[in-house]
């Protein structure tokens, strides 16, 4: 399984044709396309809830314990 994201802004699910507001239940499906074909489309989200726009991050630091080139 592969463990790659998307992440869609919460902008973009407000906007129509979704038009989705804070405290709205989320369940999408996904597929993926590239020069080779599609895929099947995936099992269904697990009803997320929009709760809230989150701030931007502040403090960021570069933990080298953690992280490398």
């Amino acid at each position: 399984m592969s463990e790659l994201k998307c992440t869609i802004p919460l902008s973009t699910l407000q906007e129509q044709p979704l038009g989705l507001t804070l405290g709205d239940s989320v369940q999408v499906t996904v597929t993926a396309s590239n020069a080779y074909g599609e895929s099947e489309e995936s099992v269904a989200g697990n009803g997320a809830i929009i709760v809230e726009v989150p701030d931007a991050p502040v403090g960021l630091i570069d933990d080298t314990i953690v992280t490398s080139d």
